[in-house]
């Protein structure tokens, strides 16, 4: 509450003290009058909005404004989860050496598969691809003559063609065969999910013996960018991070004293373009104070929520899921009211948490997309909220030629507050020297005497109406000179907020349309100027 302080007692008292002091009682030739200077007038009118003081705090840009009108403070952090963080692809190559003997009375016919999961407990059925390309190299003894055909059952290519490599033996061949927009429709067997290469070699019989039997094939898979994978992608720790967010604001604040909010809220916001059910859990969550050493574990009634799968369509249409956390299933509200200036969460999600072995599905240019939002509405009570702010004024400099202060009797300040704030402010101002040495106050009890009541508060903690209240100044001839001799160069503003009676404080609501009006007006009493 420092600015808010800071920015009524400041912003009021002191843009009417410096322009009555400074501005009003300007004598250049004191010589020049032998009569009684007497004045009276209005100064200043003065009006300060929520909005103004949402404005002297450096985190302005965390603040929010409901339909209401109430003002909360929020900050969030996301996360997120690729599709790479879903599944894995193996390996996909191949070096082969197959013996195509002439004079083996055999079908010279070869099959091999290549497995694409990584992970055993997932299964992929079908792939549409962005990009790949097949690198397909084959070598065959000199002296040997025929061809052969190398099939892949399970590839296709963007006309929907089988992917087939045919050539003639006794000359080397390589070949990269681009599936840019194919397909691939997978075999599984034993928690396997491949694609099959065979191999045909149709040998002639040599006239002279070849320098050897065996036929070399390498095959590799680059460039392999699925758009779309379909399958089961087992149970899987998809996301596994934690968030710490550190602020200002309460320090801003400065929560010396009890402040007390009445609600907050963390909802977490999860976008699954997934096609894969998410269960997403909140392991950790604490509020740090780290400048009083305090820490709050938060307890959540409820720390998961089960995301469901995405719906397949061009484009995919999310299932969006929400965890809210309030004050009614965690002790949330322990933790702001430690005025925290770190906060840290630890989130981790589980894909298919109930293994169900339904399909699945993922479209590489989506991904899960989360985000941890703390809404704090200013909906607070305090019994005594009490600080002390300084502001540099040289008195001496603002008054100027010492002979103005031989002819002042009084100075009267008449100040009228209208009050709609739901606050009652207090503020006692001190005079001090520029080592800290106090030197006077402006009213005369040590404890704060200036006393603005707040508006009329409902039921509900809103202001229905200002309150007004008049504070009346006086400062004699005595306390200006006693100022000014003493190199006046320091005010301490001790101030005081309260929301309803201090011994039974009411919860108030602070919204955007709460204003605090001042007008002060200024007598100015002097005697006979000498000759």
């Amino acid at each position: 509450m420092k600015r808010i302080i800071q920015a009524v007692v400041l912003i009021i008292f002191f843009a009417g003290l410096q322009a009555c002091l400074k501005d009003e009682i300007v004598i250049k030739d004191p010589m020049k009058f032998t009569r009684p200077l007497n004045l009276a007038a209005p100064i200043a009118k003065i009006q300060v909005s929520a909005q103004d003081l949402l404005e002297k705090i450096d985190t302005s840009s965390f603040f929010f404004i409901d339909n209401d009108g109430l003002i909360h403070f929020q900050m969030d952090t996301s996360f997120s989860a690729e599709w790479t963080d879903l599944i894995e692809f193996d390996d996909m190559s191949l070096t082969q050496s197959y013996d195509i003997n002439p004079n083996k009375k055999v079908v010279k016919e070869f099959t091999d598969t290549i497995v694409i999961n990584l992970d055993r407990s997932q299964r992929f059925d079908s792939l549409f691809l962005n990009n790949a390309l097949l690198d397909l190299s084959v070598t065959t003894p000199n002296g040997l003559t025929g061809n052969y055909s190398i099939s892949f059952p399970e590839l296709f290519d963007d006309a929907g063609q089988m992917v087939v490599f045919n050539g003639p033996l006794g000359t080397p061949a390589t070949e990269s065969i681009d599936l840019k927009n194919g397909k691939m429709i997978l075999s599984n067997e034993d928690g396997k999910s491949f694609f099959r290469i065979t191999t045909v070699a149709n040998v002639d019989v040599p006239t002279t013996p070849p320098t050897g039997t065996n036929m070399d094939v390498t095959m590799n898979m680059r460039n392999f960018e699925p758009e779309v994978v379909f399958g089961y992608f087992g149970k899987r720790e998809v996301i596994n991070q934690t968030q710490e967010m550190d602020f200002d604001f309460f320090n801003n604040f400065d929560f010396t004293e009890l402040v007390q909010f009445k609600d907050i809220r963390m909802d977490v916001t999860i976008n699954n373009y997934f096609g894969v059910p998410i269960g997403v859990y909140i392991d950790t969550l604490l509020f740090e104070n780290t400048v009083k050493q305090e820490v709050v574990p938060v307890s959540i009634d409820g720390d998961s929520v089960m995301v469901d799968a995405a719906q397949y369509a061009n484009p995919v249409i999310p299932s969006i899921n929400l965890l809210s956390i309030n004050a009614g299933n965690s002790n949330l509200i322990d933790g702001i009211n430690i005025g925290p200036d770190h906060i840290m969460v630890e989130v981790t999600g589980f894909v298919n948490p109930h293994e169900d072995d339904s399909v699945n599905f993922v479209n590489t240019s989506t991904k899960l997309e989360a985000s941890a939002m703390i809404d704090i509405p200013f909906w607070f009570k305090t019994s005594m909220y009490e600080r002390t702010d300084t502001i540099s004024l040289d008195f001496v400099k603002l008054i100027g030629d010492s002979a103005r202060l031989d002819y002042l009797e009084e100075i009267d300040l008449y100040f009228t507050f209208e009050n709609g704030f739901p606050f009652n402010i207090s503020a006692q101002i001190y005079l001090a020297q520029d080592n800290g040495t106090i030197v006077d106050s402006i009213f005369e009890d040590t404890e704060p005497t200036m006393f603005w009541k707040s508006g009329v508060i409902d039921n509900s903690g809103v202001v229905t109406s200002p309150s007004t209240t008049h504070v009346d100044i006086q400062m004699l001839h005595d306390k200006a000179v006693n100022i000014y001799r003493n190199e006046v160069k320091k005010l301490f503003i001790k101030s005081r907020l309260s929301t309803g009676d201090a011994e039974n404080p009411d919860f108030v609501k602070l919204l955007e349309s709460y204003e605090l009006k001042a007008k002060l007006s200024l007598e100015v009493k002097s005697g006979e100027i000498s000759n």
